[in-house]
């Protein structure tokens, strides 16, 4: 329905000039098997099309932006983990050693711990 009603729409005359690929693209599109009615249609949805990659193209970057900011996210913690972790060990070594009699400690002191 939207169709016949472009037909009536003043729009601005422009003139390209293309290479002969070019040409012979827009001419497959154009033709009677070609998905569009005209050169005209064709180089609209061609430049319909470069509009939509360059939005995609936004996307993706903030996308990738995205996906750095987990994976910095992602390595800070691994790091708080390890910390956490090796707190943990501190403690518990700690607690062994004040919960252990006094002939290990005296034997840790002088020989280490194990």
């Amino acid at each position: 329905m939207a169709q016949p009603f472009k037909q009536f729409l003043i729009m601005p005359r422009l003139t390209v000039s293309v290479d002969d690929d070019d040409a012979a693209i827009i001419e497959e599109l154009s033709s009677d098997g070609g998905p569009y009615e005209s050169k005209s249609e064709a180089m609209r949805a061609c430049i319909q099309q470069y509009e939509r990659i360059e939005e995609l193209e936004r996307e993706n970057e903030r996308l990738r932006n995205e996906k750095r900011a987990i994976i910095e996210q992602r390595d800070e913690h691994s790091e708080l983990v390890a910390y956490v972790e090796g707190e943990r060990d501190l403690q518990e070594m700690e607690r062994e050693r004040r919960n252990a009699p006094i002939w290990r400690r005296i034997k840790w002191l002088i020989m280490g711990r194990d």
